[in-house]
């Protein structure tokens, strides 16, 4: 057996990744990662999980002409494997179409999600980027996990939509200032295991501990 070693980087944090004959065989965690996620491992049997979707696929009904605006089908119907030629001919033909019958702004950017930590391989980035080059499209704004934050809290502590995370104190400060730290849900370690921008070392675990004895969450 050759072996060989490579870093990766991921959502859950950077590993050593251990390679044999092109095949991915263990992922490792890195030295200098006080707390490694667990969840990096995981990468060695998702590659071949039988749940994993390998080429093309499109639904039965509509690839068969149902009609799609009464199609109870939607959501149990199976899909059916294609090449990428049919599945590139079948989508644009319908952005054609939604766009000659419906206009640009029918078209609606979505795949919004941590489809990845990277900036250039970002689905929803590539995703945006090939529709504004076909014409345009509606997009979405604000984020789904804090969109009414972003919204309200700038005309109750003014500043523009992220004020209320510049103006939270950081770690070193509420273990200095706190005598009592209430949290609910929000400082859960499994919570700090992935970053949209990918992480390199795990910290919060450590920082955690730097809090006074008696500090406590609900």
């Amino acid at each position: 057996m050759v072996e060989r070693r490579m870093s990766v980087a991921t959502h859950w944090g950077s590993f050593i990744a251990v390679v044999d004959s092109g095949r991915l065989v263990r992922i490792e965690p890195r030295g200098d990662d006080p707390a490694p996620s667990p969840i990096g491992p995981g990468m060695v049997t998702a590659a071949d999980d039988s749940a994993r979707v390998l080429r093309p696929a499109v639904r039965k009904g509509w690839l068969n002409g149902l009609p799609r605006a009464r199609d109870t089908a939607r959501g149990e119907d199976a899909f059916v494997e294609v090449s990428w030629d049919d599945a590139i001919t079948l989508v644009s033909d319908e952005l054609r179409r939604v766009r000659s019958q419906h206009g640009d702004s029918a078209v609606f950017g979505g795949s919004y999600g941590w489809a990845s930590a990277g900036g250039f391989h970002n689905a929803q980035g590539q995703l945006h980027r090939f529709l504004a080059l076909g014409g345009g499209y509606t997009d979405s704004r604000n984020t789904y996990s804090t969109a009414a934050l972003e919204v309200i809290l700038p005309h109750v502590i003014g500043g523009h939509p992220w004020s209320y995370q510049s103006r939270m104190p950081m770690w070193d400060e509420i273990a200095e200032n706190c005598e009592l730290v209430v949290a609910f849900g929000g400082l859960a370690l499994k919570n700090s295991q992935i970053n949209a921008g990918g992480l390199a070392r795990h910290q919060t675990q450590n920082l955690q501990r730097q809090w006074p004895k008696g500090s406590g969450g609900s």
